[in-house]
């Protein structure tokens, strides 16, 4: 973890950001044993830093890493074997950043105020105003700072829950780490669909094709997130036997296959 210019402040901070609806996200596809680990595990990493296998395996009391290789999942190692979670040691090096400049303004009497000569005025001059118009600087909680980069892994949380999603639905082995995949769930994220619309469309897909032999081969990311995305989250549900859950005929269950040869 890259810590060396901000130790000072890190250890006497005794907390960190826990972005909640992130969480809850990342954390969709877990058990409560599984969430209970990873919160435990990022709470050891920012007291201790980068975590060493024997470290991981005492604290959780596990026998083996492999007894939680999806919480595993959430973190890296870095050149020397250890874990840490990509996300947490942002937060904490954003953080102590933060209090840092914070610690320096007040050492200094608050925010720097300038010139002090160039701020006296004439009294023969009337004060000048400020122009209302002119957007004048603002100190950004830390919440908003790094918008792009918060982004960013927020996108990587939601592809993860996404294919999770899909292949416990679908019984699929899709990895999130996958170019094509991120191409299309990129795509229609930029086009404002939400995580709930994408288990929506994996919802009503695998209620039509699961079950039958000549369809469930396109339970795969390139066609349920492709261009048909938004006509497969409008479509009505269809329950077992291709009934549409509001007793109408299911569009699929036609025998035609109607637009067949444009799946791929």
């Amino acid at each position: 973890m890259l810590k060396n210019e901000i130790d000072e402040i890190e250890s006497k901070d005794p907390a960190f950001l826990l972005y909640s609806s992130d969480f809850l996200t990342g954390v969709a596809g877990f058990t409560d044993d599984e969430v209970g680990k990873y919160i435990k595990l990022l709470c050891l990493q920012h007291q201790k830093g980068c975590l060493s296998e024997k470290t991981i395996r005492l604290f959780l009391r596990v026998s083996s890493l492999e007894e939680i290789s999806d919480v595993l999942e959430k973190f890296k190692t870095d050149e020397n074997g250890n874990f840490y979670n990509v996300r947490l040691e942002k937060e904490i090096i954003k953080r102590a950043k933060h209090l840092k400049h914070q610690s320096i303004n007040g050492k200094k009497g608050g925010a720097p105020k300038g010139n002090q000569n160039a701020r006296k005025q004439p009294e023969n001059k009337p004060k000048t105003t400020q122009d209302p118009e002119k957007k004048q600087p603002e100190n950004k909680p830390l919440e908003n700072e790094d918008v792009i980069e918060d982004e960013d892994i927020n996108k990587n949380e939601i592809r993860n829950v996404i294919i999770e999603y899909l292949n416990g639905k679908a019984g699929t082995n899709y990895k999130p780490t996958s170019t094509k995949t991120n191409e299309h769930i990129n795509a229609r994220l930029a086009e404002g669909f939400t995580l709930d619309d994408f288990k929506s469309v994996i919802d009503n897909k695998v209620a039509d094709w699961l079950e039958n032999p000549e369809m469930s081969k396109y339970l795969r990311p390139e066609t349920l997130f492709g261009r048909k995305f938004e006509g497969y989250l409008n479509q009505q549900n269809t329950a077992k036997g291709g009934a549409a859950k509001n007793g109408t005929k299911s569009t699929y269950d036609t025998g035609s296959f109607e637009g067949f040869h444009i799946l791929d």
